[in-house]
Formats: C-alpha cells, sequence, structure tokens
C-alpha cells in the first residue's frame, strides 16, 4: 500500500468515530512520518483543545482560575510555557495564550516522532485564551508608561505599564488576563484606556514591579501575594520560630 493510500485509509477509520483515540493516534503518528506537521499539529490540537471561552468562565478565588461546568473542575491559567507543562503533566486543566498552545501542540507532534508507539495520555483540557499575548519586561521601560501608573497602583493592581500605544492606551504586563473590573481600576487609577495586555511570569512580574515602584519602608513587602526578599530577614524577627522558620 502507498504512502498516500495508506494515510487515506487512516483518515477515513478516525472519521468514521472521531472518538476513537487509537484510530487518531494511528493517524496522527502517518500525518508526522509523512512530514505533515502541521496537519498532525492541528490533529493534536483538536485532541486536547476545549471549545469553552475564558472570559465566560465563572471566576474563583483569584482570576487565575475559572470553574468548568462541564468538566467540574477549576481551569488554571498558565502565564508560561513551563507552566502550562506542568499543569497538563498533572492532569489538571490549563488556560493559555495561543501561542503557548501552539508551542504545546509542536512538542507533542515532537513527542510523536522520539517515540510513535508510546503515545501520552492527553491533557483534560486546555483553553485557548486569544484575549492576551506573551510578554517580556522590557530592558528599558517607556518612561511616560511609568508615569502613567503610581507605585502604589502598581503594586496594589498588579501590573507592569511597557508602553503608550499611538491611540493613547497603556500596554501592560500581569500574570493572567485582566478581568472588566480591573480593567476599570487601571482605567481610574491611570486616567488610560488599556491596549495590548501582555502575561509573564509572576515572580518576574513583582521584581519588575519592585525595582521600578519601589516602596517606601512603611510600606508592606508584599507584591501580588508574593514575599520579597528583602523582607523575609524582618519577617522572621517577628513571626519566626526558635530556627527561624516564618509561620503566620
Amino acid at each position: 500500500m502507498s504512502l498516500d493510500a495508506e494515510l487515506l485509509a487512516l483518515r477515513r477509520r478516525f472519521e468514521t468515530d472521531p472518538t476513537d483515540a487509537k484510530a487518531r493516534w494511528s493517524y496522527v503518528v502517518a500525518l508526522v512520518r509523512a512530514g505533515r506537521r502541521e496537519a498532525a499539529r492541528a490533529l493534536l490540537r483538536g485532541r486536547f483543545l476545549c471549545p469553552l471561552q475564558w472570559e465566560e468562565l465563572p471566576v474563583g478565588n483569584q482570576n487565575r482560575n475559572r470553574w468548568c461546568e462541564e468538566c467540574e473542575n477549576w481551569i488554571q491559567f498558565a502565564s508560561t510555557g513551563d507552566e502550562l507543562r506542568r499543569t497538563v503533566e498533572a492532569r489538571r486543566c490549563v488556560a493559555a495564550p495561543t501561542e503557548l498552545v501552539e508551542g504545546y501542540a509542536e512538542s507533542q507532534v515532537d513527542a510523536v516522532l522520539a517515540d510513535p508507539d508510546a503515545p501520552g495520555r492527553p491533557p483534560r483540557c486546555v483553553l485557548e485564551v486569544e484575549s492576551v499575548v506573551v510578554g517580556t519586561i522590557p530592558r528599558q521601560p517607556d518612561p511616560e508608561a511609568l508615569e502613567a501608573l503610581a507605585g502604589a497602583s502598581a503594586h496594589q493592581l498588579g501590573i507592569f505599564p511597557v508602553a503608550i500605544d499611538e491611540a493613547g492606551r497603556l500596554e501592560v504586563l500581569a500574570d493572567q488576563p485582566l478581568s472588566p473590573e480591573r480593567v476599570e481600576d487601571i482605567r481610574f487609577a491611570t486616567g488610560r484606556e488599556i491596549g495590548c495586555v501582555g502575561v509573564v511570569d509572576r515572580n518576574e512580574l513583582a521584581r519588575a514591579i519592585a525595582e521600578h515602584f519601589p516602596r517606601e519602608d512603611s510600606e508592606p513587602f508584599i507584591t501580588m501575594g508574593v514575599i520579597m526578599p528583602e523582607a523575609l530577614d524582618e519577617l522572621r524577627e517577628i513571626h519566626g520560630d526558635d530556627d527561624g522558620e516564618v509561620s503566620f
């Protein structure tokens, strides 16, 4: 049987019953071996991609989590590729920007090439969030953007201002998609509309905010729920036990 004939037979078998995981995997393997990575990646994305919309799901105690009635489970937002991979490996539902979802699907194609006979378990579900992009902390942030946000507001809102776009909107970085309430808080604090929203690792975000918006000595040392390193010694003196461990 020729390669094209084999692909056609496997495709028909898969299309007869799209829920047949073995038929899907056989077709994916055949596509990868035939050098048709794009088709294989699209099929793999279809295996795990969730059709729901992040913005329409109920918010949990933190905006990074949303409740899914279909799965009866919490969906955790991942702002980095490593976080997405770890969440998938832990067999938890996860949401991520399109760029990260595409990267994960590509890694699954590479896994097929590495070991075609050992299909891994598909994730419970991966929800693609198109409203945000993967961002990076700039080495030299736009001074005008920094001036648009007071230091206290940066810490409280958990955002880092990056630039002012041509329409005068503020472009920001966060560790998660911004809820409508959070967007309104930023508008109130800056007097500007919000443009592009990028997501970054939450620890990188906390360090950037601490560097460019230093707190006064009298202000708390906790940013976005992350205890800054310079506060640990003071916390140990106040709350620590005999071994120097911090407890609250």
